[in-house]
């Protein structure tokens, strides 16, 4: 009877813990927040001043990328060009051919609601429709 109890109170304690480790997870800093595919069609918020980082999927080998076709850097201005992260083993090293992270950092500069749009396409099919899109309504307070 004690080890079922014993068992209990870590299971209850690991679930705990996993709850508030996911809820810190989801909150951002003051200074800045990610976002990735699960926020798409979403809204988010974030402080003037702080960072927005965008990391999206992507295989860069096949020609495809993300690209901003809507933005209004006024409110939310990009930093750079956006870069790639590569997936890692467990022992650091790159997984030759793995998808990687595509990843954009914005500036909220001005206060106010924008629409932060993105397309994952090859830049040189002009008239081939994406094969994914990205949204998110991003207010700035």
């Amino acid at each position: 009877m004690l080890w079922h109890i014993s068992l209990t109170i870590v299971t209850m304690s690991s679930i705990l813990l996993s709850l508030v480790t996911g809820f810190a997870m989801m909150q951002s800093s003051p200074d800045g927040m990610t976002i990735t595919e699960k926020d798409n069609k979403g809204q988010v918020q974030i402080a003037l001043g702080g960072i927005l980082t965008v990391k999206l999927e992507a295989s860069p080998g096949t020609g495809y990328a993300w690209h901003v076709v809507g933005n209004d850097p006024s409110l939310l201005k990009p930093m750079g060009e956006s870069v790639f992260e590569p997936k890692l083993e467990d022992t650091g090293k790159k997984i030759i051919g793995a998808p990687e992270d595509q990843v954009f950092h914005f500036k909220a500069q001005s206060k106010g609601s924008n629409i932060l749009s993105l397309e994952y396409v090859r830049k040189w099919e002009k008239k081939t429709a994406p094969l994914k899109t990205f949204s998110v309504t991003v207010q700035i307070n």
